[in-house]
């Protein structure tokens, strides 16, 4: 029961998090904006950042290898 409220408490606070950042948020606008960039140069960036992301969990799992667990 109490696991249950720890992770429903989490939840909430994420929902009223992400309902904030949009809730003056004009998403018409927001598309245009987004429509503007260059697919491939997002692409790009989107790919250099996963690849980023990668070597750092690989460096995690090198530092975390025989601890107990």
């Amino acid at each position: 029961m109490r696991r249950a409220l720890g992770v429903l408490v989490r939840v909430a606070l994420v929902a009223g998090c992400l309902a904030y950042v949009v809730w003056d948020l004009d998403f018409g606008q927001l598309g245009r904006t987004l429509m503007g960039y260059d697919p491939g140069g997002v692409a790009l960036v989107l790919g250099l950042i996963f690849v980023c992301y990668l070597i750092q969990a690989q460096r995690l799992v090198f530092l975390t290898q025989g601890e107990a667990g």
